[in-house]
């Protein structure tokens, strides 16, 4: 009994803990999902949008695509892009660098990280 009580113990530190760490992810997860999908809209916007126009066309994507109603939080995913250099904005017109610079800047990134960790 004391051996199935101590294993039932640990199972439940693990339930618990692995919960936090799945909500943790699931976080993340949505977090990196806003900043994709404003790139990626972005990206097939040619000419450029405002922040406006994007929020509807994300949402008007989500609603057709996967029958969800929701408030895109277009900032986050706004502000995540300009933090990664992602982000122009010409008075309002916003627009993203290309996937082959932006994957060059990532690229260089991480280089210049792993050289200062050396």
């Amino acid at each position: 009994m004391a051996d199935l009580a101590q294993q039932l113990y640990f199972c439940n530190l693990d339930n618990n803990f692995g919960a936090l760490v799945h909500l943790s992810d699931l976080a993340r997860d949505e977090e990196a999902k806003e900043a994709l999908l404003a790139y990626t809209f972005l990206a097939t916007a040619g000419n450029g949008c405002n922040q406006s126009q994007l929020d509807q066309k994300i949402e008007k994507h989500l609603a057709e695509v996967y029958q969800v109603d929701v408030d895109f939080e277009i900032e986050d995913g706004l502000n995540k892009l300009r933090r990664a250099g992602f982000l122009q904005d010409e008075a309002g017109l916003l627009r993203v660098i290309s996937p082959a610079a932006a994957i060059q800047m990532m690229e260089e990134q991480w280089a210049s990280r792993f050289a200062k960790n050396r």
